[in-house]
Parts: C-alpha cells; structure tokens; sequence
C-alpha cells in the first residue's frame, strides 16, 4: 500500500503470525503440526475485509491452501484470546501482539511450521510537524525495545 507524501514511515521489524490454541486443546500435545492438518478446524479469525484477515489468507495460499472459513469473526485479541481459552477453537494472530500482549497463560502457540509471511510494524510520523517530547520518548524506546537483543544498550 502506497504511503502518502505528508508521512514519514519508519519499519522497526518485520512481525510473523502464530496459529494458537487453548492450553487444554488437543492439538497442544503434538509436536508438529502442518497448517493443512488445521484446514477444518473451527476457527476465530478476523473480520472479512481487515488486513489481519489478508495475511491470515496469505499465509494459507503460501502453502497452497484455501483459508478455512470462520466459526467466529471477531478482530479483538481479548474475545479471541478468551474463546480459545474455553473451547476447541484456533486463531491467527502476529506474534509482537502475543508475545506483548497481556500475559494468559491459558492460550499457546501451536507448533505449525508457518511460510515466512511478514508484515512490517514501525512508526509513521507527520513530515515536518513536531514531535512531543513525550511521543519521542515513546518512539525512541520503541526502536530500543525492536532492536533484536545483541544489538541493545
């Protein structure tokens, strides 16, 4: 997607997806797991039209899969998260949002071999506007915090 000429983008990582699954979930016992073994199982997954729902869709055809359909549509981590607490369901989600997130001990990661589908997480500022002092603490920490850890103060 094309940015426009008043902003100034700034990538700090490239952040990959996750398939998730509650902690008492069947599927936590294996060890590996193919994306096309999960193609029918009831999953949460974002609303049509978002950009979470493009990259969940993409990462199924980098394996030459058709995205499953959705038991649920939901584009809140939190209802996701706690959906896939309590039932058999799987979900998608970037793995900065799981790993950040708040921690819940009661949804893990599957351990499917995922195509190296990114997508970009940064900082985009106005050109030539201003900075608070408070927005550059934050952006300056964020860079600290995205540097990979050998490379931190």
């Amino acid at each position: 997607m094309p940015i426009a000429e008043d902003l100034n983008p700034e990538v700090l990582f490239d952040d990959s997806e996750l398939v998730l699954a509650g902690a008492q979930n069947p599927w936590q016992r294996r060890r590996h797991i193919e994306l096309a073994e999960l193609i029918h199982e009831p999953w949460i997954l974002p609303n049509q039209g978002t950009e979470a729902r493009a990259i969940v869709a993409e990462t199924f055809r980098a394996c030459n899969l058709e995205a499953p359909g959705a038991v649920i549509t939901c584009n809140s981590v939190q209802m996701s998260n706690t959906m896939l607490a309590s039932g058999p369901w799987l979900a998608m989600l970037g793995g900065t949002a799981f790993r950040f997130g708040p921690e819940n001990r009661t949804v893990k990661v599957l351990p499917v071999k995922l195509p190296a589908v990114t997508r970009p997480v940064g900082i985009i500022t106005l050109k030539g506007r201003m900075i608070s002092p408070v927005a550059q603490a934050f952006i300056d920490r964020a860079r600290e915090v995205a540097k990979p850890p050998a490379h931190r103060k």
